[in-house]
């Protein structure tokens, strides 16, 4: 199952692999859509399905109970 577009990994991955500092949205525009105009809203969209996406997993991640010698789900 796909949770993220393929444009919204790539924010995702931008924003993962400068985690150590503050990313503006100008930034992530420039970087992923060089020489094209993109809304600023179009960053707020992908935010939010990465949101969605990671509450999916975390959710599901929690939903995993640890044994001796393995995982299961609930």
């Amino acid at each position: 199952m796909c949770l993220l577009t393929p444009k919204a990994f790539d924010v995702l991955r931008y924003l993962v692999e400068h985690a150590d500092r503050l990313v503006t949205q100008d930034e992530i525009l420039g970087a992923l859509w060089p020489e094209t105009y993109v809304n600023p809203e179009v960053i707020k969209k992908y935010i939010l399905g990465i949101r969605k996406a990671l509450a999916i997993v975390t959710t599901s991640l929690n939903s995993l109970k640890h044994f001796r010698g393995g995982v299961t789900s609930l």
